[in-house]
């Protein structure tokens, strides 16, 4: 498989339990030709619950380990997913400017404080209104945040709707969408594709993948497309990729983008 992994988590995220070299050696098993071990770091949750800031250093020092054991196979590269809020913002950019990292992703994983993993953000919203108010306080976040080189999931918010179809479609959130690729590609940053977000959760339909949505991107001048599976074991590592990789192409997409030393890395579609 001729694809780097841009967004993996080992057990130095709290939500995985494989460790960097299983899954280094997961993505040897599936013949990736790259891994980029990107742990959570989310600050300013509400009080009471659980935050991920994560043992940095000591994620780096087992990455720098899995190179020298397995680097002669396999492209390692060390990275981080940041949860962004607008009131942690300094604290984010803060831990970042302290460490170095091959790849930043920058996600949003809670809205104005509230988790929609736990359900209550949905409540009294219509599908419109909760994935409307989440891609705007993404716009809102990355419009005053630089230091990030892929803008993640912009449709994590599907994963956990509890809507009968739960599709983010470009049709339903044109002025949304249009807005946050026209931020990314001004800044030039990465887009990137998460397979995680089109799977079955509790024998539910899934979301589905708008081909619309990375059509209209590569209109407006986006080029940098990353795939990621946003594996939290080593059976998803490139999950599907060969099948998001052949769409991107159909759409007018020549390479697949990867971060080494925060510098974008393109690759040919094959």
């Amino acid at each position: 498989m001729t694809f780097t992994d841009t967004h993996t988590h080992s057990n130095f995220s709290r939500d995985s339990q494989i460790s960097v070299a299983q899954a280094a050696e997961g993505a040897m098993a599936v013949g990736l030709r790259g891994i980029s071990i990107t742990d959570h770091l989310d600050v300013g949750i509400p009080e009471g619950a659980v935050g991920d800031y994560f043992d940095i250093l000591g994620q780096q020092s087992a990455i720098k380990a899995c190179i020298a054991r397995y680097g002669a196979h396999i492209n390692i590269f060390a990275g981080i997913e940041v949860g962004l809020q607008t009131h942690c913002l300094k604290e984010i950019q803060e831990t970042l400017s302290a460490h170095s990292f091959d790849i930043v992703i920058a996600s949003v994983h809670l809205v104005n404080n509230v988790d929609p993993y736990c359900g209550d953000y949905y409540v009294g919203k219509s599908l419109k209104e909760s994935y409307r108010e989440y891609l705007e306080y993404y716009v809102e976040c990355l419009s005053r945040f630089d230091h990030f080189d892929v803008m993640g999931h912009y449709d994590y918010i599907s994963r956990w709707g509890p809507y009968k179809e739960k599709t983010l479609t470009y049709r339903s959130f044109a002025d949304q969408l249009d807005t946050l690729f026209k931020i990314i590609i001004e800044k030039g940053k990465a887009l990137e594709l998460n397979t995680r977000s089109f799977l079955s959760r509790n024998e539910e339909p899934p979301p589905q993948f708008d081909p619309n949505i990375f059509r209209r991107y590569k209109e407006l001048g986006g080029e940098m497309v990353t795939l990621g599976s946003d594996a939290h074991n080593t059976e998803r590592l490139g999950d599907k990729f060969g099948v998001y990789a052949a769409k991107l192409k159909a759409y007018g997409f020549r390479y697949l983008t990867h971060f080494e030393c925060r510098k974008p890395l393109l690759s040919e579609i094959p």
